[in-house]
């Protein structure tokens, strides 16, 4: 038998108990383009007059000495009167839509100057009012419907984004500048079939505001998507940024009315 010692006896030993590591909150994913959106167009003039989409589409027109250096490693295509960008009309991919997103930067060339930057004639148009305004107006299939973005910076002389979000199905138009919606209406309806007419970046009709455009983005919603025809999240998902707060995304116009149809849209 074994005789006890003098002193304390160490009780055995126990495997050691880790506390919880505490785990850390799964993030949230970040939307990318691709899970939203189609790209039916993609200009950012680095490489010439080049649709950087899959589609690699064409263009009717253009003059490589109007692509303008505007920095290191970037370019931008001048508009002004008679000078425009047109995409060919038989890209089928441009027409017949229910929902499309629209995102370009602009720098305007004289704080006083109106016009078109934007020209898809019997489909869209986006131009600087003479209150120095911009204004959005879509032609569907049951409408015209108009955002306009009241004061804006335009005039600053600086580069900056303008960006328009539709959704028929949610019966939403947005229009954001700088990633920030500054105007919504109820909209519903589906673009116009093909035609003699594409993409104009500037006006087709010789009325091109003084402007240097660049990264030209165009696409329509992949099917199942949920893009709310959020403007500001458009503008995001292209340059790259975090999904925006939803609070800062302006409600519906309820009231809204068709707009009458364009004086233009016959010709």
């Amino acid at each position: 038998i074994e005789q006890p010692t003098d002193g304390p006896i160490d009780p055995p030993p126990t495997d050691p108990v880790d506390p919880e590591e505490p785990v850390d909150p799964e993030e949230p994913d970040i939307p990318q383009v691709g899970d939203l959106y189609d790209t039916l167009l993609a200009v950012d003039f680095e490489n010439g007059i080049t649709d950087n989409s899959d589609y690699a589409s064409t263009f009717r027109n253009g003059d490589e000495n109007d692509i303008v250096a505007t920095g290191t490693d970037d370019n931008a295509y001048q508009i002004g009167t008679g000078d425009f960008l047109r995409l060919d009309a038989d890209n089928e991919q441009i027409h017949e839509l229910d929902g499309f997103a629209l995102s370009l930067d602009i720098q305007l060339l004289e704080d006083d100057d109106t016009g078109r930057f934007i020209h898809f004639p019997r489909t869209f148009e986006a131009r600087i009012e003479d209150d120095r305004s911009i204004s959005f107006l879509l032609d569907t299939d049951e409408g015209s419907f108009r955002v306009n973005s009241g004061a804006t910076t335009f005039d600053d002389l600086q580069e900056h984004n303008f960006s328009i979000g539709y959704d028929s199905g949610a019966e939403q138009l947005t229009m954001a500048i700088d990633g920030q919606v500054v105007d919504s209406v109820a909209a519903s309806g589906q673009t116009g079939e093909m035609s003699h007419h594409g993409i104009a970046v500037g006006s087709i009709w010789g009325d091109s505001v003084g402007a240097l455009v660049d990264n030209v983005w165009f696409g329509a919603p992949v099917d199942g998507a949920d893009t709310t025809a959020d403007a500001g999240l458009v503008h995001a998902l292209i340059s790259g940024a975090v999904e925006p707060d939803p609070e800062a995304v302006a409600s519906d116009d309820a009231n809204s009315q068709p707009e009458d149809d364009w004086s233009d849209a016959a010709a």
